[in-house]
């Protein structure tokens, strides 16, 4: 198994345990964040930050635009390890 299927077993094994919390899981505000999809599928923000795209049917298709300049939209989760997006919406910029 790769580096990048593990990382990815990692958040979705994370991202599950968040709908076992009890009581209601407070919303970070949606965040706009650009910057190029790396060949391992993770948003290099131009801010500096390496985001792990969560999985789902948008951050699969974002995975996708590897070496393409976007902007993406999506809440935010911080971890001890990681930086996670999950993406609401994205558009490729023009370089």
């Amino acid at each position: 198994m790769n580096l990048h299927m593990e990382e990815t077993i990692a958040i979705a094994l994370l991202l599950s345990l968040f709908a076992l919390l009890p009581g209601p899981i407070q919303s970070e505000p949606l965040a706009t964040i650009s910057g190029v999809i790396s060949e391992e599928g993770q948003l290099l923000g131009n801010d500096g930050v390496i985001y792990e795209i969560a999985d789902s049917e948008m951050g699969f298709e974002l995975m996708e635009l590897t070496d393409h300049q976007v902007k993406v939209t999506g809440q935010v989760i911080t971890t001890d390890e990681f930086v996670i997006i999950i993406v609401e919406q994205f558009e490729i910029v023009e370089k």
